[in-house]
């Protein structure tokens, strides 16, 4: 429960991890053939949908007392955007959710 650990005075930080979905799925695939996890499509869509609304509730809820970095893995380079608000993630990747 984050509202209880910022009672206690805990430092929450949050770091949100995004690559291309098509590259998350083939990696979601091969790591079936190593732990025998099947992950249907629709499951998996589902669940970085999930994820990304999660992150944007917590962060519009809890503003500047949380931490969120945001990690953009697109195009095979790793960009770290640090102590973001909830509308500089949606800019940076919403559109990939927005249809869903």
């Amino acid at each position: 429960n984050i509202q209880r650990l910022l009672d206690k005075n805990y430092l929450v930080t949050i770091f949100y991890l995004y690559d291309e979905p098509e590259k998350c799925f083939i990696y979601t695939k091969k790591r079936e053939i190593i732990t025998k996890r099947k992950v249907p499509y629709d499951i998996f869509v589902k669940s970085n949908l999930d994820s990304y609304e999660t992150v944007v509730k917590l962060k519009t809820k809890f503003k500047d007392d949380i931490i969120l970095n945001f990690i953009d893995k697109r195009n095979d380079i790793a960009i770290l955007y640090k102590n973001i608000d909830a509308n500089k993630l949606k800019k940076e990747i919403g559109v990939n959710f927005d249809n869903q």
